[in-house]
Order: C-alpha cells, then structure tokens, then sequence
C-alpha cells in the first residue's frame, strides 16, 4: 500500500493521520511516514479489512472496547 492508499484508506473509515498513529500505537512521526510512503503491511492488510466489512473507525474502537479514545 503506498502512501496515497494508506491516506485514502484511513479517511474512508474514518482516521485522521494522527487517529491512525494512535491506533496502531505509534507516534505522530510514524503516522506521518506511513501517509508519506505507506504503512506496514499488517496495518495496511486491517485497514483493508476494514475497508471490506465496512467497518468505521469508531466501530472498531467499539468491538475492542476503546471507544473513549
């Protein structure tokens, strides 16, 4: 997944870049390297996934029981 693909991925289910940063659990810095040239490909195989069962941001948060983040 390139950079383009990860950026239009996470706006789809609902990510910003630092939303995804925080989720995945890295820092700012790493959130914005994977905009730049793509993420890792566990990350961009979930956000697939997400993608496919249209699943939001905030459900997902939900089903892993982080909806106060």
């Amino acid at each position: 997944m390139t950079g383009i693909e990860y950026r239009r991925h996470i706006e789809r289910v609902g990510f910003t870049v630092l939303d995804a940063a925080r989720f995945f659990g890295v820092g700012e810095r790493a959130g914005r390297r994977w905009a730049a040239v793509g993420p890792p490909d566990a990350v961009a195989k979930f956000l697939h996934l997400m993608d496919a069962l249209h699943l939001s941001a905030d459900r997902v948060r939900q089903l892993l029981g982080e909806s106060g983040r």
